[in-house]
C-alpha cells in the first residue's frame, strides 16, 4: 500500500468527488496512513467476493468493502508490529517470490521454438543406432581430444565399408558395459536403439537424428554421456499409439540345427496359409501362437508406442493398413505375423502442448536449461555484464587448488585479492569473494576432470544465478501483475501470522481466558430438554387408527413401554411390518412427530405426517435442560472465544486507526 501525508487526507474526498470518471488510480480507502486505490479494491473484489443470488452488484461491493476494511486494519497492525522484519516471514516471501518468478525467468521465444520443434518431431518415428565413446562432462581437454579422435577413426572405418554393428561391438562403451556383466556374443544388433520419437533421447541426440538423412553416418556428436557416432536407419510418419495382435512361433537358443529352424518356419508358414485361405486371425492365433499370455485373446497385445516394441515389429506395422496382417517376420523371439487393429497417429498441437511444455520444463536435459540459459544471456547483455578475465584467471591458477576435485577446497577470506571485482553487472561491482563463497558451498567431489573445468562449470552457473536473482528483485517494477501477486501474498502471510497470534493460538493456549469466557457465557452451552419417548408409527392403509389407539392405550395402562416388547405385540396383532415401534430421548427438532405435540407424560393423540403416515407417542418422562461442562464442548467454546477475540481486536483496531472511505466514489463504482 502507498503511504500518504496528512495534507492528502484533507483533500481526499473533495478531489475524488470532482472527477467525472472513476479511475483505477483514484484513492477509495485510507486505513491509518495506507491507501487503497479503486483498481486494487475492484481486483480483490473480483477474485474473492461471492456473488449471492438476489443481491445486487452494488450490495456485493458494499458487503465486500466491510470485510476488506477489516482485512486492511489487520494488515496495518501486522506492519506496525514489525512482522515484515521477521526472518521466518522474509524467508517464506523470498521462496514464494522465486517460485512465482519462474514464468518470467525464461526466453519465451526459445521455449516456443522448442515446443514447435518437439511437436514436429512427434510427427515422425525414427530408427537409429549409435556407437558411444563415454566421456565425462568434466573431462580434461586431453581426454576429450582422445575420445574425439577415436570416434573419428571409427567413423572413417565405417565410411570405408566396415560393418556398423561390428564396430559397435568392438568400440562402444555401451556394449562394453554389457560385456562386463557377462560374455556377450555378437548379434548384429549392437548399438540399435529401435524406433523412438520426441523426448525419446537426450536433446542433442534427438536434434541431430531428426536432421539426418536415412542411411547417413554422423560426425562425432557430444552429449552428457560422451561422443556418439549415429546412423539413421529409418524415418516414418508417426504411428502414435498402436494396437496389434500377433501369432508367435518361438525360436529358442536350442533351435540351432537347420531342421529345428525349418520346423519353426514351417509352422509360421502354415499359420500364414490358413490366414490366406480366409481363416479369422483370432482363431488362427489361438491355434498356432506359442505366446501363452496372448494366444487365448486372439493374439491381442497391450497398446504400445514405437519405443516399446522391437524394431522389426514396428517396421512391419508401417506397411499395414488397419485390419490387415503382415507376412511372417523374423525377430529375436522367433517368427511372428502381425495384425494391425489401429494406429492413432499424432494428436493436434493444441492437445499435446500442455504435455510438451511439461516435459520441456521437467526434462533432465539441456532442453529444460536452454530457455533459462538464453534468458540469462539476454539479461547479461541488457545490464552490460563486464567480466574481469584477469581476476578470474589468477583465481583459478593460484588460489584454487586440486582439493576442489575432492570437495575439500577452502579459501582465505582475509586475502585482499578476493576484494577485487570479478564482474560488473548493471553498474554494480561484484567481488571475487562472493563467487569464492559460492564455490566453497557448492563444491563436491568429482570423479574426473580438472580444477579448471570444475571451476568453469560453477562460474557459469554462478553468473546465471546472479542475473536471475537480480532480475527477480526487479520484477515488481517491470510487471504490475507480479507486484500485485506479491502484495497479496505478503498481506496474506501478515494476516495469517497476526490472526494466529491474536486469535487462533491465543484461544487455544489461554486456558484462564477460555474458562472465564465459558463461565460468562454458560447459558449458551446447555443440553436441551428432551422427551424420553416411544413412537408407534404406522400407515393408515395397513393399520386402523382406532385399533392402534386401543392397543397402545391398553399396553401403556398395563405398564408396557419397552419398544422391543411392543414391536413383538404389534407384529402379531397387525402383521409384520405394519407398525414400527421406536424409542429414544428426543430433543426439539429430532422428531417430526414429537415436534407437533405438547410434551406431557402418557399416550398422545394420533399425529399425522404426510397423507397416510401416523404415529402415537408414549412420553415416558421429560428430561430437563442440563448444563454442558467445558470439556464436553471445548471445541465449540474455543471457536466462540476466537470469534469474541477477533471482534474485540477489530474494535481495538478501529479505535487505533482512522478509516476513511470516499463514499461518493464508491457509489459510482456500480457504473464501471
Amino acid at each position: 500500500m502507498k503511504r500518504i501525508g496528512g495534507g492528502i487526507l484533507l483533500l481526499f474526498t473533495a478531489l475524488c468527488t470532482l472527477q467525472a470518471q472513476v479511475s483505477d488510480n483514484d484513492v477509495l480507502l485510507i486505513v491509518g496512513d495506507d491507501t487503497t486505490t479503486v483498481g486494487a479494491f475492484t481486483r480483490m473484489h473480483a477474485k474473492n467476493a461471492k456473488q449471492t443470488q438476489g443481491i445486487s452488484y452494488q450490495q456485493s461491493l458494499r458487503d465486500y468493502l466491510d470485510l476488506y476494511v477489516i482485512f486492511r486494519l489487520k494488515v496495518k497492525a501486522a506492519e506496525d508490529a514489525g512482522f515484515d522484519t521477521l526472518p521466518v516471514i522474509q524467508d517464506e516471501l523470498y521462496n514464494y517470490r522465486a517460485q512465482a518468478a519462474e514464468p518470467y525467468m525464461m526466453d519465451a521465444d526459445m521455449k516456443e521454438r522448442l515446443v514447435l520443434e518437439a511437436y514436429d518431431h512427434f510427427g515422425y518415428d525414427v530408427h537409429a543406432r549409435h556407437i558411444l565413446f563415454a566421456l565425462s562432462e568434466n573431462a580434461a581437454p586431453s581426454d576429450t581430444l582422445k575420445a574425439y579422435k577415436l570416434a573419428m577413426s571409427v567413423r572413417d572405418s565405417i565410411l570405408k565399408g566396415a560393418d556398423f554393428a561390428q564396430m559397435a561391438y568392438r568400440h562402444s562403451d555401451e556394449v562394453a558395459r554389457r560385456k562386463k556383466r557377462g560374455a556377450v556374443a555378437f548379434t548384429g544388433r549392437e548399438g540399435d536403439l529401435g524406433y523412438f520419437t520426441s523426448f525419446g533421447m537426450v536433446y542433442p541426440f534427438e536434434h541431430a537424428v531428426y536432421n539426418m538423412k536415412v542411411g547417413e553416418i554422423s560426425k562425432p556428436l557430444r552429449t552428457r554421456f560422451g561422443y556418439h557416432i549415429i546412423q539413421l536407419l529409418d524415418k516414418q510418419k508417426a504411428l502414435g499409439k498402436v494396437s496389434i495382435a500377433h501369432i508367435l512361433v518361438k525360436e529358442t537358443a536350442a533351435d540351432t540345427t537347420e531342421g529345428a529352424k525349418a520346423a519353426v518356419k514351417d509352422k509360421i508358414d502354415e499359420a500364414y496359409d490358413r490366414l490366406e485361405q480366409g481363416d479369422a486371425f483370432e482363431a488362427t492365433a489361438r491355434y498356432y501362437s506359442e505366446d501363452a499370455a496372448t494366444a487365448e485373446k486372439g493374439g491381442l497385445l497391450p497398446e504400445f508406442t514405437v519405443n516399446r516394441m522391437m524394431p522389426e515389429v514396428v517396421a512391419a506395422v508401417y506397411g499395414l493398413k488397419p485390419e490387415t496382417y503382415s507376412k511372417p517376420i523374423h525377430t529375436r523371439l522367433g517368427w511372428q505375423i502381425i495384425y494391425l487393429y489401429n494406429a492413432t497417429g499424432v494428436e493436434s498441437l493444441e492437445t499435446l502442448r500442455p504435455e510438451i511444455e511439461y516435459r520441456i520444463r521437467t526434462n533432465r536435459d539441456v532442453r529444460a536449461e536452454m530457455p533459462l540459459q538464453s534468458f540469462a544471456q539476454k539479461l547479461m547483455r541488457e545490464y552490460g555484464m563486464k567480466e574481469n578475465q584477469d581476476v578470474y584467471t589468477t583465481f583459478v591458477k593460484t588460489l584454487v587448488t586440486d582439493d576442489i576435485l575432492k570437495g575439500r577446497w577452502v579459501y582465505d577470506a582475509t586475502n585482499k585479492f578476493y576484494q577485487k571485482t570479478l564482474f560488473v553487472y548493471d553498474g554494480k561491482s561484484v567481488p571475487l569473494s562472493d563467487f569464492a563463497q559460492y564455490l566453497f558451498e557448492k563444491q563436491r567431489a568429482a570423479n574426473d576432470g580438472t580444477k579448471e573445468t570444475v571451476v568453469h562449470k560453477h562460474y557459469e552457473l554462478y553468473k546465471n544465478s546472479y542475473a536471475f536473482q537480480d532480475e527477480i528483485q526487479k520484477l515488481d517494477r517491470k510487471y504490475p501483475e507480479f507486484k500485485e501477486l506479491m502484495d497479496e501474498y505478503r498481506d496474506g502471510i501478515y494476516l495469517f501470522e497476526m490472526m494466529n497470534e491474536r486469535v487462533w493460538a491465543k484461544a487455544s493456549l489461554d486456558t484462564a481466558g477460555l474458562e472465564a469466557f465459558y463461565e460468562e457465557h454458560k447459558a449458551n452451552y446447555m443440553w436441551p430438554k428432551k422427551a424420553d419417548a416411544v413412537l408407534v408409527i404406522y400407515d393408515v392403509r395397513e393399520a386402523e387408527t382406532d385399533k392402534v389407539r386401543k392397543w397402545i392405550t391398553k399396553a401403556y395402562a398395563s405398564g408396557k413401554t419397552d419398544a422391543a416388547q411392543l414391536q413383538k405385540e404389534a407384529d402379531k396383532k397387525f402383521g409384520a411390518g405394519a407398525v414400527r415401534v421406536e424409542e429414544g430421548q428426543y430433543a426439539p427438532g429430532e422428531s417430526l412427530f414429537l415436534d407437533r405435540i405438547a410434551w406431557e407424560e402418557g399416550v398422545s393423540n394420533d399425529i399425522l405426517s404426510g397423507e397416510s403416515l401416523k404415529a402415537f407417542a408414549i412420553i415416558r418422562g421429560i428430561i430437563p435442560e442440563k448444563q454442558k461442562q467445558l470439556e464436553e464442548v471445548r471445541g465449540i467454546v474455543i471457536t466462540d472465544y476466537q470469534n469474541y477475540l477477533d471482534t474485540m481486536w477489530v474494535r481495538e483496531l478501529r479505535a487505533r486507526y482512522p478509516v476513511l472511505i470516499n463514499e461518493s466514489l464508491f457509489r459510482r463504482l456500480n457504473g464501471r
